[in-house]
């Protein structure tokens, strides 16, 4: 439904809405992360793209059955699918290989000699630090 004419009092009743809603679905991503179910807020977006992938599926496909999308274009569309998931594993799964100088240390009369062993990071991080500093004993 388009409002006609959208006064003041519409206006400031969609700010509200949209304010309280966004603030609302904040508060929920943040009560997500602090049980410890996972990254809240991401949660939340990808149950949203989830919940509309079957409706997207249809509409495609009915494109298709209309002709107004080839079927060549949805090969490519898949295909552009799946390297982009190929892509983003390829990313994630990535390290970065940090070499590490230990310094020398003495044990009585022996000296050991540095060690240079490796210290693996990854290029995405995962897990929060705040999680570690408010666990509740």
């Amino acid at each position: 439904m388009v409002v006609g004419d959208p006064g003041w009092p519409f206006r400031l009743m969609t700010m509200i809405t949209l304010m309280s809603g966004t603030a609302f679905i904040m508060w929920l991503g943040e009560q997500i992360s602090e049980r410890g179910i996972g990254n809240g807020i991401s949660l939340i977006i990808f149950a949203g793209i989830v919940a509309s992938l079957p409706s997207a599926i249809v509409t495609t496909f009915s494109y298709v059955r209309q002709g107004e999308l080839g079927p060549l274009v949805l090969l490519l569309l898949a295909a552009l699918m799946v390297v982009t998931i190929g892509a983003i594993i390829f990313v994630e799964r990535g390290q970065r290989r940090i070499p590490v100088q230990y310094a020398s240390v003495w044990w009585g009369a022996a000296c050991t000699a540095g060690s240079r062993p490796i210290c693996r990071s990854s290029s995405t991080p995962r897990g929060s630090s705040r999680r570690s500093s408010r666990r509740r004993y």
